[in-house]
């Protein structure tokens, strides 16, 4: 850069993906039965084949909730929030928490999702800022092979900071769409 480094900031990330920077940490505890868990907020039970380490299959997990295409014509508000849950599970393990194989979610975070009207009060962007953050270092290392991390925050990041970079739109929409969040643009 001209003027010294440039990187991923908290606005960015409340700018790219809409999600809040201010509010409650991210934290809670790891000592769940999991099975038990899922079987309590998400009515489904499991084996050991999708679950390994406390974090769940997502195509498992999409599959149980019919790949989230409709709710069963009879559905109830509890089978609405299981879907519901299930859905934001699914959203937090492939975007803004993904693993190395980014086929699994960790459940730690299903504890938070219990009650919908505490979950916008979490700081969902600085611990995705902050997931990047971490898994830049661990790739950074001399025999690092992998990098994970939300790596689209990166991709849509650097179209935006960069537009020779970013793919180029073949028709103009007359619509302002400066009120959601850059990564739906």
């Amino acid at each position: 850069m001209l003027h010294g480094e440039y990187t991923i900031t908290l606005q960015d990330v409340a700018i790219q993906f809409g999600l809040s920077i201010n509010g409650r940490p991210l934290i809670g505890s790891l000592n769940y039965d999991w099975e038990q868990l899922c079987a309590l907020l998400l009515g489904i039970t499991m084996n050991d084949a999708v679950l390994k380490g406390g974090c769940l299959s997502l195509p498992w997990l999409a599959d149980q909730f019919n790949n989230f295409a409709h709710l069963p014509d009879h559905a109830d508000e509890e089978d609405l929030q299981r879907y519901a849950q299930a859905y934001i599970l699914k959203l937090i393990g492939g975007l803004v928490f993904p693993d190395k194989s980014n086929s699994r979610v960790h459940l730690m975070y299903l504890p938070l999702l219990m009650d919908f009207d505490v979950v916008g009060t979490y700081s969902w962007g600085a611990g995705c800022l902050t997931w990047l953050y971490r898994q830049l270092c661990k790739s950074a290392v001399i025999d690092g092979k992998d990098i994970v991390g939300p790596l689209l925050l990166i991709q849509i990041w650097a179209w935006d900071q960069f537009p020779l970079l970013a793919p180029q739109r073949l028709h103009r929409y007359e619509n302002n769409l400066g009120d959601i969040p850059l990564a739906v643009r």
